[in-house]
Parts: C-alpha cells; structure tokens; sequence
C-alpha cells in the first residue's frame, strides 16, 4: 500500500470524486439536461482540486516521503531537529594544528595520507556531519520510538527491528539476544548505536536507549578474507586475514 492509499484510508473523504457524487444527487428532473449537469460538474472539480491539494499536503508531510524542510518541519514536532552527528573518518594531519578533527589520526603511519587517510578540506563543517533525508528518517523513527519507550528489553529488542531493518534475530532464553544485519553496517548507523553524550548534571545518555543493566556489543565481519585456523579451510592466517571489529558500548 502507497503512503497516498494508506492516508485515503486513514481519511476517507479524500477518495471521494465530488462531481460524481453531486452528479448522482441531482433531482430527476435535472438529469436531462447535459448543460445543466455539466455546470454542475464543473463546479464540484473545485472540490476535487481541494481534495487533491490537501492529499499532496498530507503526503509531503508523511516520515516515508517528506524531503527537505518538510521532514525538517517532522523533525521538531518530534523533537529532534536537524544536526550533525560524530564523523567517523579519519583524516590526515599535523599534532597540534586546529582543522585536525579530534578523532583524527596523525600522520603517515597510523592512517595518514600512507594508508588512505582523507585531508580535511578547508571549509569542512568541523566534525560533524549533515544528516541525508534517508539518514533524517532513520534518526526521527528512533526518537519516536524513544519518546513513548518504558524501556523493557521486548521494547529495546523492537527499536532495533523497526528501526534498522533487522533480518535475524535470535534469542538466547531470556539472557542474551543476538541481531544479525547480514549487510554492512554503514558508518551512520554504527555512529547511531554508540551515541552518547552527558547531561546536565554529568550522567552518560544513549541515543538509542538501554535496559538498565544490559551490556550491549557490536560486530562486524570481514566482508572478504576473514583469519582463522588451518581447521576452516576458508580462513586465513596472520596479516592476510581480517579480524571481526567488535565494540563495547558501555553505559
């Protein structure tokens, strides 16, 4: 169902063909008479331009199909407006120089210019980055979520599904629940399962809430030649294979 028929339902009155239904309601006397009929008509086509405009308002302001401003407009009535997040790329630079980003990494050796390293443009907007339309979206979804959450694990476990499109999950009794993508995490979202911050009075905040005494880890897998032993036939060893990255979120 498009966003236009699931906002037809929701408001019926927006399927409604105004000059058809004045049409059928004209007296019996007046049905003869084409000129008759066609003012008529003519005149509710107005209505059925209004019917029109207000589904195409309704529509730029849905989450699945609003751009622009107008997600920017859905964004503060949830409230959480349009800012930067944490970049997560490393660039190359000298110690001690203000365009070095905090996470940076110095130098030629440890992912400077050697290995990949990006320069920083002069004009970069600091270290943070714009937010997509589609990366907006996911980020509203996850405040909506979070607006009305009790925070139980079910709930935690549901934000996680809703929001990134989980494929996989798998729970482990009631002590451990594992998600599984099965496609590469970009930088966004993994940016969005580790944001933090504090707040006024100094405790540590998630972006995406937690239980209260649940740990939370990430991993991903090496796309292409993963490391392992000579029992795996498909591994590979030392400075050839790749490593899983795990991370802790902790809080």
């Amino acid at each position: 169902m498009s966003v236009a028929d699931d906002i037809k339902e929701q408001y019926p009155i927006l399927s409604v063909d105004f000059s058809e239904r004045a049409l059928k309601r004209l007296a019996s006397q007046f049905q003869e008479s084409n000129r008759f009929k066609g003012e008529v008509a003519a005149y509710a086509q107005e209505f059925n331009k209004l019917r029109d405009a207000v589904l195409e308002i309704l529509t730029l302001r849905t989450l699945e199909t609003a751009e622009g401003v107008n997600l920017d407009v859905i964004g503060d009535w949830v409230g959480i407006p349009r800012v930067g997040i944490p970049r997560s790329q490393a660039f190359f630079g000298y110690q001690n120089r203000p365009p070095l980003l905090p996470n940076s990494h110095l130098g030629y050796s440890e992912r400077g210019v050697s290995t990949g390293g990006a320069y920083r443009q002069r004009f970069d907007a600091g270290d943070l980055q714009q937010l997509t339309d589609d990366e907006y979206r996911v980020v509203i979804r996850i405040k909506v979520l979070t607006n009305y959450t009790s925070n139980t694990i079910p709930q935690f476990v549901e934000l996680f599904k809703e929001v990134f499109g989980v494929n996989v999950l798998v729970e482990n009794g009631g002590a451990e629940a594992r998600v599984y993508f099965f496609s590469t995490v970009s930088d966004f979202l993994r940016e969005l399962i580790t944001y933090s911050w504090q707040d006024s009075i100094g405790q540590k905040r998630l972006f995406i809430p937690k239980t209260l005494g649940v740990q939370i880890f990430y991993r991903q897998n090496p796309t292409g030649a993963f490391f392992g032993y000579s029992a795996n036939p498909n591994a590979k060893g030392y400075k050839v294979g790749a490593y899983a990255a795990p991370a802790e979120l902790q809080g």
